[in-house]
Order: C-alpha cells, then sequence, then structure tokens
C-alpha cells in the first residue's frame, strides 16, 4: 500500500512538472539539443527544495548567452558514466555529450529507435543501469526508479535484445522527489556528499574510487571529473539550499553530542 501510494505521489508530480523542456532533433547534424523552460510548478517545487525559483538547467532572464555550470556538470557526469560504462559493462549507457550551447541548449548524439511500451519490458535492463550508476558511478538513478512512472521511456533501441543500444536518457529531470529514493540512499547521498535533498548528485568518492580500481584511467577522464567537481561546486554555491544547510546543521549537533558520550565513556572507564 506505501509503495503504491509512492508511485501515486510520483505520478501527480510527474504531471505537475512535464512539459518543462523541449527537445529539438536534428537528423542531419545527428544532434538532439535539449533546452528547459521550466513550469510554474517546476519552479515552486524546485524553490520548495533548495530556497529559489531559477531553475539550474535554464539560463537566466536577461543573460541568453549564459551556459548554465549545472548544465556543464550534467555533461561530465554523462561522459564519465559512459567511459566507466564501457569498460565495465562493454557498453555505453547514455547518448553522448557533444556540448552545451550559449543559451543552456544541451546538445546530445541523436539516437532514434523504437521505446518499450511498458516497464515490465525493461525492467531487467533498469536494474542493470540503476546498480551501475549507484554502486559504481556513485550516479543518481531515480529516472531509472521503478517508483519513476515513466522510466521505460528512457529507453530507446533494442536494449534488452542484442545489449549494443544505449540509453538516451537525460538525467536532467526532478529528482529531489523524495519518493524515488530509499531512506538507505537519501542517507548514503547525504553523509557522503553533504546534499540534502538529493538532486542529480554525484557521490565523488565513490566516483573517484571506482576510476582508481579500473587502474590506466587516460588523463582527459580525470580532467572530466575535475570539470565536473568545479561546475557542479559554482552551481550549488549559487544557490540558498535551506533544507542542506539545516540537515548539515543537525548532523554536526548530533555529531558533536556522540564525541562528548563517547569522551565520557572513556572517562569513566580510564581506572
Amino acid at each position: 500500500m506505501r509503495e503504491r501510494l509512492k508511485k501515486a505521489i510520483s505520478a501527480i508530480v510527474w504531471f505537475l512538472i512535464k512539459g518543462s523542456s523541449t527537445v529539438e532533433l536534428d537528423r542531419a547534424a545527428g544532434e538532439a539539443r535539449k533546452r528547459y523552460h521550466p513550469r510554474v510548478t517546476t519552479r515552486i517545487l524546485y524553490f520548495l527544495a533548495f530556497g529559489t525559483f531559477n531553475f539550474p538547467y535554464e539560463a537566466k532572464t536577461g543573460n541568453p548567452g549564459e551556459i548554465p555550470p549545472a548544465l556543464i556538470a550534467a555533461g561530465y557526469r554523462r561522459m564519465i558514466a559512459n567511459y566507466l560504462a564501457e569498460e565495465i559493462l562493454g557498453r555505453r549507457i547514455f547518448a553522448d555529450f557533444l556540448r552545451v550551447d550559449p543559451g543552456g541548449i544541451f546538445v546530445t548524439e541523436l539516437i532514434e529507435g523504437p521505446s518499450p511500451a511498458s516497464i515490465e519490458e525493461t525492467q531487467e535492463a533498469l536494474d542493470e543501469v540503476r546498480t551501475f550508476l549507484w554502486e559504481v558511478a556513485g550516479l543518481s538513478t531515480w529516472q531509472f526508479s521503478a517508483r519513476n512512472p515513466r522510466s521505460f521511456s528512457n529507453i530507446i533501441g533494442g536494449l534488452l535484445i542484442d545489449g549494443e543500444s544505449c540509453l538516451a536518457a537525460s538525467p536532467l529531470l526532478l529528482s529531489f522527489l523524495l519518493m524515488m529514493f530509499t531512506r538507505q540512499e537519501i542517507w548514503a547521498v547525504f553523509t557522503l556528499t553533504g546534499e540534502f535533498p538529493p538532486f542529480d548528485t554525484v557521490i565523488f568518492p565513490r566516483l573517484e574510487n571506482s576510476l582508481q580500481e579500473l587502474g590506466d584511467v587516460p588523463e582527459e577522464v580525470w580532467v572530466w571529473l575535475h570539470k565536473c567537481k568545479k561546475a557542479t561546486k559554482a552551481w550549488h554555491n549559487s544557490e540558498p539550499r535551506p533544507w542542506e544547510k539545516l540537515a548539515r546543521a543537525l548532523f554536526s549537533f548530533y555529531r558533536g553530542l556522540r564525541d562528548i558520550q563517547y569522551g565520557r565513556e572513556l572517562w569513566n572507564a580510564r581506572d
């Protein structure tokens, strides 16, 4: 019952935020271009979570040539995820990121093919990708969550048939919806990154560890990681994020109390 309620809430929220972006397909150039223009409901949800009505993937009004740092971070996330996937899974999982054009236009390669009709057709593939992204790459997996009512529409091509097609999912929609995450995932994201609520989060320690375990990683991948960190920091520092600051303060207070208690125990046991 509880799980069905979460799915129902997810579907309602999805309805409220859908239509917040436009994708233009340039078949001659083999490109897909995505521009964000969030609806009022999307802005309200983002404000409730992060204290600002400015959606991070949208160029600010009055500065049409701006390239939002959140989009830059998203591009490098995708590049690193594809590199890891090719090394570990033997195939890409995202359409290749090409660039971010002025005005906040996210450009990827164009991948065409049939979409599955339901989540049942793709559950195995979704589970594999979700496990890889979370446990190996340390990336957000909400778009492949069983609680996401449109997760199956993120897949293009016969992924389950030949294993060569890749996911053309955009990792850029609202993922701060807590019903998309388990409590364990929310806690892991917060304790490892300090981010709350989770929104297109990268658990950098986990990602770096996976790259180090591969061994001979090209220098350019480490450059991607550095630029991803830099862009992510610039994005986060531009927002108030009141809940995150409150959560950090409460967690620090809790750790302080725990340290005091531990000190008392050591003192009392000194004899």
